[in-house]
C-alpha cells in the first residue's frame, strides 16, 4: 500500500504515522490523504483552523498626572478574544477601547492589561521596537537570513522557518532552562542590569563547560509562563535561557555572525 498527501500538504507518506505541521498563515487549512492498495483507494480529509498570536498596544495619554486628576487608558489588540485588567484596575475588558482612570491619589499607579487569543498571549513588552530603523533592522534581517541559509531553509519555506522558531519552546533540545522576570516598577537602567546578570550566568556556565541560549521568544507566552512558575503580576516576564551542552556538529552551530565595524559602534576621543 502507498499513501499520498494533497491539499495543504504534499508528497508520499507512510501508511501510518504522524507529522507536525507549522503553518505560516492563519485561516482554514485542509489536508487530504489518499492511500492505495490492492487496486483500491481510500481518501480522508481533515480541516484545521490556524489562528495567529495576539498583539496588544496599550498606552496612556499622560505619564504624570496631578493629585486627584485622571488619565485616559487606551488599547487595541489583534487576534485576541478577551482582555483582562489587573493591578490598579480589574475586570474583563473589550479587545480594544479606552477608559478614564478616575481621580488618582496614589503616588504610583500600575495598570496591567492581558489579552489572550486562541494562539497564545501578547508579550508584556516589545521584543523589538515597533518601528525598528536601519541599520538595526537590516542587521536583524541579515542574521536571520544567514541562520536559515545555514540550516538549508529557503525564504519560501515558511513552514520550515516557523518550525525552527518553534524549537525555542523545546529549548533547542537543552535538558533544562532558566527564566527571568523583573519588577514592573524598574526602568531602563535596571533592565540593563538584568541583561548583565544573564550574561554573567552564561559566562559562569561556559566556565563549567556548559552552553546556553537566551530566548526572548518565551515572552510570547508570558502569562502562561508566569502562571506555571507562580511569577506574581507585579513582575514583567522577560525571557528564558536554555542550558546544556551544545552539539558542535549541528548545522546552526556553524553559523558565524558578522560584526559591525568598530568605528560604527565606538568613538575614540583623545587617542
Amino acid at each position: 500500500a502507498s499513501c499520498k498527501a494533497s491539499g495543504g500538504w504534499s508528497g508520499d507518506k507512510d501508511t501510518q504515522g504522524s507529522e507536525t505541521r507549522t503553518e505560516p498563515t492563519k485561516g482554514k487549512k485542509t489536508y487530504t490523504l489518499t492511500c492505495t492498495g490492492s487496486g483500491v483507494s481510500v481518501k480522508d480529509t481533515v480541516t484545521l483552523t490556524v489562528v495567529a498570536a495576539p498583539t496588544l498596544t496599550f498606552s496612556t495619554n499622560l505619564d504624570q498626572v496631578g493629585f486627584e486628576k485622571a488619565a485616559t487608558l487606551k488599547w487595541s489588540s489583534t487576534d485576541a478574544t478577551t482582555c483582562i485588567a489587573s493591578g490598579d484596575w480589574s475586570g474583563d475588558r473589550k479587545t480594544s477601547g479606552s477608559v478614564s482612570t478616575g481621580p488618582l491619589t496614589a503616588s504610583t499607579n500600575t495598570f496591567i492589561l492581558t489579552c489572550i487569543g486562541p494562539a497564545g498571549e501578547a508579550s508584556e513588552y516589545h521584543i523589538y521596537p515597533p518601528d525598528l530603523k536601519s541599520p538595526y533592522d537590516t542587521r536583524r534581517r541579515d542574521i536571520g537570513e544567514r541562520m536559515y541559509k545555514t540550516l538549508g531553509i529557503s525564504r519560501e519555506d515558511k513552514p520550515g522557518r516557523l518550525g525552527q522558531m518553534a524549537r525555542n519552546f523545546e529549548f533547542f533540545g537543552a535538558p533544562c532552562a532558566m527564566f527571568f522576570a523583573i519588577d514592573k516598577s524598574m526602568q531602563e537602567g535596571q533592565w540593563s542590569d538584568m541583561g548583565m546578570l544573564i550574561q554573567s550566568l552564561m559566562l559562569l556556565a561556559r566556565e563549567r563547560g556548559l552552553h546556553s541560549c537566551p530566548q526572548e521568544a518565551w515572552a510570547m507566552w508570558s502569562q502562561s509562563v508566569k502562571s506555571f512558575l507562580n511569577i506574581p503580576d507585579h513582575m514583567t516576564f522577560f525571557c528564558g535561557l536554555a542550558l546544556g551542552y551544545a552539539d558542535p556538529e549541528a548545522a546552526i552551530n556553524q553559523l558565524q555572525s558578522p560584526r559591525a565595524p568598530l568605528d560604527d559602534v565606538v568613538s575614540f576621543i583623545g587617542f
